[in-house]
């Protein structure tokens, strides 16, 4: 057999690259965005180019980090989101400094979707995306600004990244930050229970949230006996600090719904419905709404590694938390997601277009005449006129 020569791959060798720079990164990210707009995360990005110009994009993409390579090894032993841990907690840092939620929050699941090599894969037939890596969220009920992230990764290594899944711890985490504030925490079936309204009482923040039947702490006149009445008709009961309204939704069927935000048994004049349902149904939906709305325009490309499966979805997170910022500031009660976007993504791009732009007036003038004109060469800084996609 004749042996063949390794062959000489482009960037090989350490000399061949140079440092990259902040305004190259924030290009990059810009340019995700831009492709995000026009909704080709799943194209060929040479579609986006008029001539071979995706080569540093390409790059460093390819290239992008989140963690020093020469050490990985050493916080991977015991951690299995080492490769992400860094930035995952920078994110959620700058999340929470950036901007103060509302009056009330919504604890749920997110799924990320990917389908690659991950020992903590999980598979949610509920969701559109089926597999993925889950993610435990806290947003703004009605904002829907993204506040505080838990990714899971099943059981850790005895460590100091050992955590416990449990659903009441899960909720104490993520709730940390809000302690003694008087906030709501509303949350699904999945996280309620009784001792957790209790503890949220004792931190000074107050619950909404359906319970599950199975319950030990509900009486059976709450869910077998109410079971006949008459779709629509409801059961109260309380104690000193919180109440429980068994709803009747159709026959035979029962919601249970736990409150310490409600002191009083009272019912919406117009629906008839309980208002701690109705409450519960204003105040449910916040990250489905984030997740939905990473899915339709989505910075995502197709890749093999997990951490950047995370990092795109952040990506996605931080262009809406950027945006009811934005919003906030400004004092906007309408707005368009995919204008913002945009916008963004030209600011991003706008300090690297204009290095680029110095290059080129250094050409030869050969190669200026088969190049494409740059509209930012001659432009002042922040006078660039950017207008929205049609």
């Amino acid at each position: 057999m004749k042996k063949l020569n390794r062959p000489t791959l482009l960037f090989e060798r350490d000399r061949d690259y140079k440092p990259t720079s902040r305004s190259e990164i924030e290009a990059v990210f810009g340019a995700l965005f831009l492709i995000n707009v026009k909704r080709g995360n799943r194209a060929d990005i040479n579609e986006f180019f008029n001539k071979n110009g995706t080569g540093l994009l390409t790059i460093l993409a390819n290239s992008l980090r989140f963690y020093d390579i020469t050490t990985r090894q050493e916080p991977s032993i015991s951690d299995k989101l080492a490769p992400i841990r860094t930035f995952h907690s920078a994110f959620v840092a700058n999340c929470q400094s950036a901007y103060n939620v509302g009056e009330s929050v919504i604890i749920d699941e997110m799924l990320v979707s990917f389908r690659g090599r991950c020992s903590f894969i999980q598979y949610m037939p509920q969701k559109p995306a089926k597999y993925g890596i889950k993610m435990y969220s806290m947003c703004d009920s009605q904002t829907f600004y993204t506040f505080n992230m838990i990714i899971y990764c099943g059981t850790q290594k005895p460590g100091p990244y050992e955590t416990s899944n449990k659903p009441f711890d899960i909720v104490k985490t993520l709730t940390e930050p809000l302690k003694r504030t008087n906030r709501n925490v509303t949350t699904d079936n999945w996280f309620s229970s009784y001792p957790l309204a209790e503890y949220l009482s004792s931190v000074g923040l107050t619950f909404l949230g359906t319970l599950r039947k199975n319950k030990s702490e509900i009486l059976d006149i709450f869910v077998t006996e109410n079971k006949n009445l008459v779709p629509g008709s409801y059961l109260f009961g309380y104690n000193d600090t919180s109440t429980l309204v068994s709803y009747v939704t159709k026959k035979k069927k029962v919601v249970l719904v736990l409150s310490t935000l409600h002191d009083e048994n009272e019912a919406d004049d117009e629906t008839g419905k309980p208002v701690q349902v109705m409450d519960y149904n204003a105040t449910k939906g916040g990250v489905d709404t984030v997740d939905l709305m990473c899915s339709r325009i989505s910075t995502s490309r197709r890749t093999k590694r997990w951490p950047m499966i995370i990092f795109f979805q952040y990506l996605d997170i931080a262009g809406i938390n950027s945006m009811r910022i934005y919003q906030m500031n400004n004092c906007l009660e309408t707005f368009v997601r995919r204008k913002y976007i945009f916008n963004l993504a030209m600011e991003l791009m706008d300090e690297n277009l204009r290095e680029r732009a110095k290059i080129y007036e250094t050409l030869d003038s050969k190669v200026k005449k088969n190049s494409e004109t740059v509209n930012y060469r001659n432009a002042p800084a922040g006078a660039i006129e950017q207008s929205a996609p049609g």
